[in-house]
């Protein structure tokens, strides 16, 4: 179903965006024509070009060879068992260093980042941590994984960031899940 929009409001948002004097970007997709400003336009760009980036890199090849032992201890003692696809989901999200896992509800998204977690835990020996953007959707995810789960803002500090003194905490190690 195509949303209508309204002309008006449309107007008053691009006049909005050209009176921040940040310049603007006007976008043509598949899903329709949008507009931002040309910072957001750069962050966007930036974000998905280091995402691009990570999901090519991969583990040493000592470490896949780990990542498949601890799968099949995994699939070998859990009761829920794993399908072909969602060893392969567990496998290449192991493998590289970016990956991202889609899916309607029930298609056992929950059901990898459990197998995802042992093995990581296994092979690398650190700490996960999982985020998610909503307090209830942290919530469902620490009961579903058994691991402390937080929204994204609290974990990194951005409530704390509106104090001047405060820092926005960075993750730069590990394993880390955003659920939605």
């Amino acid at each position: 179903e195509k949303k209508v929009v309204d002309n008006n409001r449309y107007q008053e948002m691009y006049q909005k965006i050209i009176e921040k004097k940040d310049g603007i970007v006007q976008r043509k997709f598949p899903s329709g024509n949008f507009v931002m400003s040309r910072t957001l336009d750069y962050a966007e760009y930036e974000t998905s070009r280091k995402l691009l980036w990570l999901s090519k890199k991969e583990v040493s090849d000592r470490q896949k060879y780990k990542i498949d032992e601890a799968l099949k201890r995994y699939c070998s003692y859990s009761t829920i068992k794993l399908s072909e696809k969602q060893q392969t989901a567990v496998r290449d999200s192991l493998k590289k260093h970016c990956s991202i896992i889609t899916g309607g509800p029930g298609t056992g998204k929950t059901t990898i980042i459990k197998a995802i977690i042992y093995c990581y835990e296994s092979v690398f020996k650190k700490d996960d941590i999982c985020m998610a953007p909503t307090g209830k959707a942290a919530r469902r995810m620490s009961e579903a994984t058994g691991r402390q789960a937080r929204t994204i803002h609290t974990r990194l500090g951005l409530y704390e960031a509106e104090n001047e003194n405060a820092k926005i905490t960075e993750i730069n190690d590990g394993l880390i899940i955003i659920n939605e």
